[in-house]
């Protein structure tokens, strides 16, 4: 009863391959630190396909209820790398995952971080929609 989840996303996007954890990291965030008393905290993922099949892309919307991002974390997470944070683990896990998609797609990936107009966290990860991968295939 403390937490609602809704996941969106179209039966032939379950084909898509998507970087391990990047979607884990901001729902455990939007558990740790969403939470309002005396209401339900409510967590939306939702993935979207758009472009031409050559250069389609996907969009991944996580999306909570809670306070949402301060204007010093908007700011820090505008300024794109997360610096380490030694003996802290604010911002590990972004950065982690920001690093995962640079390592992987280079500049044909990113995050985006903002306040939904009505409350709550809003981040986007947009990168490039392949299909997964048959067991043993390398991707070049």
């Amino acid at each position: 009863t403390r937490y609602r989840y809704d996941v969106q996303v179209a039966d032939e996007l379950l084909e898509r391959e998507i970087p391990i954890l990047s979607v884990q990291v901001f729902v455990e965030n939007a558990l740790k630190y969403a939470r309002k008393a005396g209401r339900p905290t409510e967590i939306r993922v939702a993935i979207e396909e758009s472009g031409a099949p050559e250069r389609a892309m996907l969009r991944i919307s996580i999306d909570d209820t809670g306070g949402g991002f301060s204007p010093k974390a908007l700011e820090d997470l505008s300024g794109g790398e997360i610096p380490d944070r030694t003996g802290e683990e604010k911002g590990i896990g972004i950065a982690n995952v920001r690093r995962r998609l640079k390592i992987l797609y280079g500049d044909a990936a990113d995050a985006r971080f903002s306040n939904n107009a009505q409350g709550g966290a809003h981040v986007e990860l947009h990168l490039p929609a392949h299909p997964k991968r048959e067991k043993g295939e390398r991707r070049p």
